[in-house]
């Protein structure tokens, strides 16, 4: 491995931290991981890396407060947001509150090379690709097999494990958000929303990830009809991602 400058990856989604893993291990970088605000703090304390890549929504302590947190300490080094919004809004935001740039997800090895490129002046590029990523929201995938492999450069028994994790983690999610809806908890409705709209844009099943965020902006409004009708095309969603991933699944097994 090269010795290059550390990097920390903050993000709650476990398939994200996952693809920066394998990236940063394949090009060579030395990194840590932390799925939370508190916990990235908390790592900065021993070791200070030369760039954070930042999730903007977390549990615990989200993007912006730790940017803020971090800032006040005197870190100066470059902070990449990373979120999957794409409104006119979120760079200024994201600018505004102390960071450097904005990585929209989903995104490949060569969006991460060129965050490099630019901010860690490394040229180490191997043939960057000069166009800019695209949020797969635009779309509207059930599961697109060679899109998953080709974000986890053909990584199969990596993307059979998150798929097996996310089709388990989001029936349990799934049969929450009745209750979540009666009793009120709006805000950890938003948030288990939040995680499925993440994970479903990472694992090529746009179609998901577009109804958990129409999903997630019901839970913001605390609109329980626009919920429970989004709630409903969620379900209707993840059923149909989860034949096709399961298909996945038995055939490279």
């Amino acid at each position: 491995m090269n010795l290059k400058s550390k990097v920390l990856v903050v993000d709650d989604q476990p398939s994200t931290r996952e693809l920066f893993a394998i990236v940063l291990e394949k090009l060579g970088y030395d990194f840590m991981l932390a799925d939370n605000g508190k916990d990235a703090l908390e790592k900065i304390k021993k070791e200070t890396p030369a760039i954070i890549f930042m999730d903007l929504y977390m549990p615990v302590l989200d993007g912006y407060e730790t940017v803020t947190q971090l800032r006040k300490t005197g870190y100066k080094n470059p902070i990449i947001a990373v979120t999957g919004r794409t409104d006119e809004n979120i760079r200024g935001n994201c600018l505004e509150t102390g960071m450097n740039d904005v990585l929209i997800k989903p995104f490949k090895q060569a969006d991460i090379k060129r965050m490099f490129k630019k901010w860690l002046n490394d040229n180490d590029t191997n043939g960057l690709a000069e166009e800019a990523n695209t949020s797969s929201l635009v779309k509207n995938n059930i599961f697109d097999a060679a899109n998953v492999l080709d974000t986890f450069m053909d990584n199969e028994k990596i993307v059979k494990s998150l798929l097996i994790r996310f089709l388990e983690r989001t029936k349990e999610q799934l049969e929450k958000f009745p209750i979540l809806e009666k009793t009120g908890e709006w805000d950890i409705a938003k948030k288990e929303a939040h995680l499925i709209k993440g994970s479903a844009v990472t694992l090529a099943g746009s179609e998901l990830g577009n109804a958990a965020a129409l999903l997630e902006q019901a839970a913001i409004k605390a609109a329980p009809d626009e919920f429970k009708t989004s709630y409903s095309a969620v379900n209707e969603a993840f059923e149909r991602f989860k034949k096709e991933a399961e298909k996945f699944i038995s055939a490279r097994s």
